[in-house]
This record gives structure tokens, sequence and C-alpha cells, in this order.
């Protein structure tokens, strides 16, 4: 996944070694032939830039590549019936070396969790734990979303997987970006360890929202 942007976004380019930088917006290779960079670059759609310094003589350094994603809003998600505080979980045990599909799996235990952690787990290896509900989002945004866990977690907004942390590791912090509109959207968080120490914790950061621990009262189900 890229940078997310909405209306329009620039980049800028460090140039350290003083050569003429020159760039491109559609995933092509830069040449001297290219566009070359004078000013922050103004990004009004997706596109992917690709840039290289070339010496006068023709030798380049290393492309540096990087995706910008112009943002589609989320709608948030039609309610019925009345939500409640906290989210929906099932606790999993289990040997995996990766997230394991939990809809073919029966649950040990469920209930409903006040926040994504590990608290709801009976033990410490072989485990997995899955969190469903809605994510109250203050208003219209882009969001980041970070699980950071051992081993692998990760996060969805819908259907949609947004952060990817998957895998045997130590605790470790991945993100992903959407943009929301306000009110309420669906969340699923799902988590798995196999042996060693363990861990869970997600945190989110967007308009007016300091990066922090995603905190109980957003959470409903």
């Amino acid at each position: 996944a890229g940078k997310l942007f909405l209306q329009q976004t620039a980049c800028t380019i460090n140039n350290r070694k003083g050569e003429p930088i020159y760039y491109t917006l559609d995933g092509s290779e830069p040449t001297q032939q290219s566009m070359r960079y004078t000013s922050p670059v103004k990004i009004d759609t997706t596109a992917t830039l690709k840039a290289k310094s070339i010496a006068e003589n023709g030798r380049g350094s290393a492309t540096v590549s990087a995706l910008f994603e112009k943002a589609v809003y989320r709608e948030a998600d039609a309610k019925t019936g009345n939500l409640q505080q906290g989210l929906l979980f099932k606790y999993f045990e289990g040997e995996w070396n990766g997230l394991p599909d939990f809809s073919t799996l029966q649950s040990a235990a469920s209930g409903i969790a006040a926040k994504i952690d590990i608290s709801k787990c009976k033990r410490s290896d072989n485990i997995g734990l899955e969190f469903k509900g809605f994510i109250r989002v203050p208003q219209n945004g882009i969001y980041t979303f970070y699980t950071e866990s051992d081993d692998g977690s990760q996060l969805f907004i819908g259907d949609k997987k947004i952060v990817d942390n998957d895998g045997l590791h130590g605790m470790r912090e991945k993100s992903g970006q959407v943009a929301l509109k306000s009110g309420f959207h669906a969340v699923r968080v799902i988590f798995f360890e196999s042996g060693g120490d363990e861990g869970l914790i997600t945190r989110y950061a967007g308009p007016e929202v300091a990066k922090q621990e995603i905190p109980e009262n957003v959470l409903f189900h």
C-alpha cells in the first residue's frame, strides 16, 4: 500500500549528491529525458513516482520508488438497533505458523471484550483471537491503523485488509491507511501466538486523533 491522500499531495526528493534528479509518474524508469526535479512534485491522482540522480556522464544512482494513492472514502456502515460497548471476541486454541481461517474453526470461548488485547486468552502459547464489531470515527479523514504483535495479526475495516502483520515474529508494528467517513465502521482484528513471548496492541491516528491505543469508548458491537 502506498501513501494515501485526499485531493493533492506533494513529494519532496532529497538531493544529497547535488546531481540532477529525474523522475517519472507512470512507473517507468527515469532517464535524462524524463522530467527533471526542481521543486516538490505535486500529485493529484494515483501514481507511482520513480526517481534517480543521473550525472552528466550518464552514471545513475539506484532508483527509488513510491506509490501515491488518491483515497476513496469508505462510507460509514448503516446500523440497525442499538450498539453496545465492546467487541465480540472468539478465543481459539491450536498450533499454527500463520493466521488460520478462524471461520472454519470451533472457538474454545467467546464473549464481549472491552478492548483489543490478549487478556481473554486462557494460556500463553498456541492460541488465536478474533475481535469483531464497529469502531466509531469522529470525522472524515485518512486514518492510520497499527497492530503491534507477537506473533501474527491483521486488521480489517469492512472487508478490506488494512494492516498485515502475519507470520512468526517477535513484537513488531505494521500499519496501513484508509479514508473513512465519520460514523461507525466494521472492524475485525485477528491474532495468533505460537510459542515464546506474546502480545497484541492496536493503535490508530487520524484527524485530531494523535497516535494512541484504540480506546474502549470507540469500540461497539
